[in-house]
């Protein structure tokens, strides 16, 4: 799916399955949780978005323990950071196939690539850069909230001395590097933005199923013929959210 999807109106379920189904090159359904629990389609999905940028030969293709898991999202989280996004993902929550924070992530990820147009940016250190971006590469995450006093730094390496005049043609080169650090953290704001959007769209998906199924709990104890009643709620209660969409409605788990 190649449409610029607005972040006031993040992708249901259904389309990111036929985004990350297109990209993936194979069948993804609506079951995401399970199918990304072990974390190796989402470094593919990565992998293709931002070629480069996921070590893939550290990754366990056949994770099916947490801990095989968590390593994978480990390598995942290290992708990210050579991204310059922080803090975009919860390990461990991810590793247990927890729905919030997987659907959240998939939308993360979508919202990166149809940000771009659905081009592909190639991540590789050997790529002709300013030199402030390669220094921002590097950085690690506590460096983050110094990006303004760096960004001050190179305007002021950029104002040549008269003592530097026989150099002052670098000046446009410190310029550039200004104009891309701020770029970064334009970027890095529009992506966080993004994330926080899906978490809210999550959040509110979840809501919505579990009300369902209280409304399912309050009609199944207002029956006249209780006998059944503790099979009904339990059936209620193990209900999944595909199981929901394809019509098992009030009725059916009130009356069965």
């Amino acid at each position: 799916m190649n449409e610029m999807s607005s972040s006031s109106n993040p992708p249901s379920r259904k389309e990111l399955a036929t985004w990350a189904s297109q990209l993936l090159g194979h069948r993804v359904n609506q079951t995401i949780d399970k199918q990304f629990a072990n974390g190796v389609a989402f470094c593919k999905l990565l992998d293709v978005i931002r070629p480069g940028s996921v070590e893939l030969r550290k990754m366990n293709p056949k994770a099916i323990a947490e801990s095989d898991a968590m390593n994978n999202f480990k390598v995942l989280q290290a992708a990210l950071h050579k991204l310059y996004i922080y803090n975009a993902i919860d390990l461990t929550l991810l590793a247990r196939g927890q729905p919030q924070e997987t659907l959240a992530l998939l939308q993360h990820l979508h919202g990166m690539h149809v940000g771009d147009g659905g081009a592909l940016t190639q991540i590789d250190g050997n790529v002709a850069e300013g030199r402030g971006a390669r220094k921002r590469r590097a950085e690690p995450p506590s460096a983050m909230g110094k990006r303004e006093g760096t960004c001050r730094s190179f305007a002021h390496q950029s104002t040549p001395r008269p003592a530097d005049a026989p150099v002052s043609a670098a000046s446009p080169a410190g310029s550039a590097a200004v104009e891309a650090a701020l770029r970064s953290q334009l970027d890095q704001a529009r992506a966080r933005e993004r994330h926080l959007v899906a978490q809210v769209r999550a959040l509110g998906e979840e809501r919505d199923f579990y009300l369902v199924k209280l409304d399912l709990v309050e009609e199944a104890c207002e029956a006249r013929d209780c006998s059944q009643l503790p099979k009904r709620i339990r059936r209620i209660l193990r209900c999944t959210e595909e199981e929901m969409q394809n019509g098992l409605g009030n009725s059916d788990y009130a009356h069965s």
